[in-house]
């Protein structure tokens, strides 16, 4: 049977509630950045000019959205997953396309930092069609991150 898979826009609530429950790699990335899930996904929501949240089969499954100021041409879009995001992994992919599409609508250049050891997330980037740089040290421990970004006009 196929997973039932809904898309709505986030709430604050979808923030606290995915932070309780985030993949091991996607807690592993926030902490490495020096934040906690909460406190991570709230910043992302709170600055975002758009965010949604994905269930699957009725639990958050993941929550992803574009930040940045409201007067720049820059935004830094982030996607943060549930173990039920492996349910619907092609409808996931097929809306993640979607979405980045209308990210570069609202700003040209999108990029931000993963952890260069999540090479599940560097994949699931370049699959979308971002650039992805090499390992810098980052963050309150300086481990490594890649830039990835992506330029209007490159897709």
């Amino acid at each position: 049977m196929m997973a039932k898979l809904d898309v709505v826009p986030a709430t604050i609530a979808h923030a606290y509630a995915l932070a309780r429950c985030l993949r091991e790699d996607d807690r592993m990335e926030v902490e490495a950045a020096g934040d906690s899930a909460r406190t991570a996904l709230r910043r992302c929501f709170r600055s975002s000019v758009m965010a949604k949240t994905a269930f699957v089969d009725g639990e958050i499954a993941c929550m992803w959205g574009l930040a940045g100021t409201l007067l720049s041409d820059v935004g830094h879009p982030f996607l943060l997953t549930a173990p039920p995001v492996e349910r619907a992994p092609l409808a996931l992919i097929r809306i993640g396309k979607a979405e980045i599409r209308k990210m570069l609508w609202h700003r040209a250049h999108l990029y931000d930092y993963v952890a260069a050891r999540y090479t599940r997330a560097i994949g699931l980037l370049k699959l979308f069609g971002f650039q992805v740089g090499e390992p810098v040290p980052l963050g309150p421990k300086l481990l490594p991150f890649c830039k990835f970004e992506m330029m209007r006009g490159d897709t």
